[in-house]
């Protein structure tokens, strides 16, 4: 936890690498995420390290412009947008510009929906997941999102957790 800090970039990001001043934004929400299920189970956790990190996801998530075409910078803002909602701090304009815009990625509208369901809108949540696949191609990106098929089912997978699925989660694999 304390490591961290080495990693944080003077506007609260955090890099890839120790010392780098260039904010990886993927990076950034998978850290800030850590700090919060370690803080969950009782670890301490520098209040200040987490409130520069939500500072820093607030800024971007109102500064994301959609129209980029890549599905990767989707899955960056869904995945911030689920974080600061995990945090407590749901950006709540934010994520209904981005559920708005609509052609989103099938897996930046899963990990959208499990946004809304921790913001208490479990409505908008169900609305987003009908009809949706629970299936993920094949594939393996090792660098942005880092993902994988695996990956994404995982988070499919903890969104209908979320949203009280488990019947239609259980059936997943």
């Amino acid at each position: 936890i304390y490591q961290l800090s080495s990693f944080v970039t003077n506007e609260g990001g955090f890099a890839y690498w120790p010392g780098s001043q260039d904010a990886d934004e993927w990076s950034t929400s998978y850290a800030g995420h850590f700090l919060l299920e370690a803080q969950q189970q009782g670890y301490s956790v520098p209040t200040g390290l987490l409130r520069s990190w939500i500072n820093y996801q607030q800024r971007r998530a109102t500064q994301w412009g959609t129209g980029s075409g890549y599905d990767r910078e989707e899955l960056v803002q869904s995945y911030r947008l689920y974080s600061l909602a995990l945090a407590g701090e749901p950006a709540q304009g934010a994520m209904n510009r981005m559920r708005e815009q609509g052609e989103l990625s099938l897996v930046a509208k899963w990990r959208l929906a499990a946004a809304y369901a921790l913001a208490e809108q479990e409505e908008v949540a169900n609305q987003m997941i009908r009809g949706l696949e629970t299936s993920v191609n094949d594939y393996q990106e090792n660098y942005g999102t880092f993902g994988s098929a695996l990956r994404d089912e995982a988070m499919i997978l903890e969104t209908l957790t979320l949203m009280g699925q488990l019947e239609l989660g259980l059936r997943l694999y």
